[in-house]
């Protein structure tokens, strides 16, 4: 976590990149984060890791917070809710807000040891919890 150049991770097939429109005024989030998306896999157990980033103007971007899931076979239907590390951030007008979904965030978080693919099937949703 922090600021490092994500580039190449983020240029990987299996990594989903979602990024937002310029924010024409601030925008903050404080507190608990949770990212929802539905997915489809035909595996028995996945691991979806997300993290938030703000993208300058320029393309360069800060990673702001993260966080993984692990499911089972019975929690796979629908939409899935990952639950990301509390912050508080300020993203400034001109930035975009991005999303990247992965399989994986090593070292960050363990690995899962199993082979499996997911799709993400549709929009992805930006959740503030209340403090």
């Amino acid at each position: 976590m922090g600021p490092m150049d994500q580039r190449e991770v983020e240029a990987l097939p299996e990594v989903v990149v979602a990024t937002g429109e310029p924010l024409t005024a601030p925008a903050s989030l404080v507190g608990s984060v949770d990212v929802v998306f539905p997915v489809s896999t035909e595996d028995e157990s996945i691991d979806c890791a997300v993290v938030l980033r703000d993208v300058a103007p320029d393309g360069t971007f800060l990673n702001i917070t993260e966080g993984i899931i692990r499911l089972s076979d019975a929690q796979l239907a629908g939409e899935i809710t990952v639950a990301l590390l509390p912050t508080a951030h300020t993203f400034l007008p001109g930035h975009r807000i991005r999303v990247d979904i992965a399989g994986a965030h090593f070292p960050t978080f363990a690995r899962n040891e199993k082979t499996f693919t997911f799709t993400v099937t549709g929009p992805i949703e930006i959740r503030t919890r209340e403090l």
